[in-house]
């Protein structure tokens, strides 16, 4: 799929260099431009120009007219954001015996994308004096070969046991996340590696109370030593390669007929990805690589309950938490428009979620669910936060967490062929973000009601087709950061089964 500027960026926006003030143009947010200036008023212009060339005064009104007047930069609506995404795969399964059976995978894949920064015949410069060269484009490739076996044991009427192999090697090509600093339109190659092996035992230890225990080992690591921090300046990977040993105790218990709890502890693990490990150029922004990003582990409890008080209602509420050790966030750095991806000691996440199904006959089932969830930086340190990182409304709040979420859904079954479904989200405005904070989180994500509608026609066992129509309120929102989601769109489908 392919996209021309449009929602692929982010809002327009009048931009005041000499106070770092950015200010949205709401009624204008699916066009792509930036009027940018580098003083407010002229006087405060005059007097810099009187500062900067105090023996040329005939140059001061020029100068503070220049500096105190918008310039539109339209740069962005020739660019072309293209993906393309490729999977084959081959499964073998064998029932070894009535009690043994064996599951095997290859797999390939394929996923490209590509910016296309300038389509003219003359460069660009952009509001920040970036300029981007005729035919200049960021492209990313990965090719995934991966193998997996998994082994399903029903050792006794008590006791399944599962045990599994899992590795894939990725080469990259590309011109945005290698080690090597990045030059225009060159590509570099790098190489990562992943393994995990895993072992489950779900044990019926009475009628009703069962407990799920497993254990997991995840290994990641690249084929680089050194990172180039600026042109030249090379600087040896410390965390060349990660790893974790994850468990996981998970136990449900069948209180009556109509009713189960449950509790669980685990511990998981995600490695950094070569993005936050090594990307320089992300558009408008400069990303520092940062060679000592480490992966970030999490140890989380839930404990639920599940009621059905009839065959057509039924009740799910669960409460959360989750720690965070070495959490990798993005974060702003002292020079201007300039992120490094690093790991925050400790971080937490908790919450209630609660879903209540109505089902009042087999033609129609209805649900709404809420989540609330409280995410902070446990780490947070005022003396060493960055100015844009205290300008948010709640400091402590991890990015990009809304508070509040909610959803709803009504499907229809019309006739024995045919499927209709409306559903719709909330997502609460956020607390913090990383780029264009203020106190009173103005423009921030978040604060909007979103509906979709979908059907489904069998016309046979082969055959299925698709219609969708997302967002058909046409609400303007962003989940990202001055980012226009898509606008009304329509989807349509043939699913063929062989």
């Amino acid at each position: 799929n392919s996209t021309v500027g449009g929602y692929a960026y982010q809002w327009p926006y009048n931009a005041t260099i000499s106070t770092s003030t950015f200010t949205p143009i709401l009624d204008q947010s699916y066009d792509v431009f930036v009027n940018a200036r580098l003083f407010p008023t002229h006087t405060a212009a005059f007097s810099y120009a009187q500062t900067m060339y105090p023996t040329s005064p005939f140059l001061w009104d020029i100068l503070a007219n220049a500096w105190s007047t918008y310039t539109k930069y339209d740069v962005y609506t020739d660019d072309l954001i293209s993906r393309k995404n490729a999977l084959v795969g081959i499964n073998y399964v064998n029932l070894l015996s009535d009690k043994l059976s064996l599951d095997t995978r290859l797999y390939y894949t394929y996923n490209a994308s590509r910016i296309e920064y300038n389509r003219t015949d003359a460069d660009q410069t952009y509001a920040t004096g970036r300029i981007r060269t005729i035919g200049e484009f960021n492209e990313t490739d990965d090719s995934r070969y991966g193998a997996g076996i998994k082994l399903d044991w029903r050792a006794s009427d008590n006791h399944r046991l599962l045990f599994g192999v899992d590795g894939n090697i990725v080469d990259t090509r590309t011109t945005q996340v290698a080690v090597e600093y990045p030059v225009k339109n060159e590509f570099n190659n790098i190489q990562e590696k992943n393994f995990a092996v895993f072992l489950q035992d779900e044990w019926k230890i009475t009628d009703k109370l069962t407990s799920l225990m497993s254990l997991r080992y995840d290994w990641s690591g690249v084929n680089k030593d050194e990172v180039e921090i600026t042109p030249g300046v090379w600087i040896p990977i410390n965390k060349k390669s990660v790893d974790a040993l994850s468990p996981r105790v998970a136990l449900n218990y069948r209180a009556t007929d109509d009713m189960a709890l449950r509790a669980s502890w685990g511990r998981s693990f995600r490695a950094p990805s070569l993005y936050e490990r090594f990307v320089h150029d992300a558009g408008f922004l400069t990303v520092v690589p940062n060679p000592d990003l480490d992966k970030e582990t999490m140890t989380a409890w839930e404990a639920g309950i599940f009621k059905q008080f009839s065959d057509k209602v039924s009740l799910d509420i669960a409460g959360f938490i989750n720690n965070y050790d070495n959490l990798i966030e993005s974060r702003p750095t002292a020079a201007p428009l300039t992120y490094m991806y690093g790991n925050i000691t400790k971080a937490r996440i908790w919450g209630i979620e609660t879903n209540l199904n109505y089902r009042p006959n087999t033609d129609w089932n209805l649900s709404v669910g809420y989540t609330y969830m409280n995410a902070k930086n446990r780490s947070f340190d005022a003396s060493t936060a960055t100015a844009t990182e205290l300008n948010n409304p709640d400091p402590e709040w991890l990015p990009y967490r809304p508070e509040h979420t909610a959803s709803a859904s009504v499907t229809w079954k019309a006739t024995k062929k045919l499927t209709l479904n409306v559903n719709g989200r909330y997502v609460g405005k956020y607390k913090a973000v990383t780029l264009y904070t203020n106190p009173d989180g103005k423009w921030y994500p978040g604060d909007f009601v979103v509906f979709n509608a979908g059907l489904k026609y069998q016309f046979n066992k082969n055959v299925t087709a698709t219609l969708a129509c997302n967002n058909i309120n046409n609400t303007q929102y962003s989940e990202a950061e001055w980012f226009r989601a898509p606008n009304r769109s329509f989807i349509a489908g043939i699913d063929l089964t062989y």
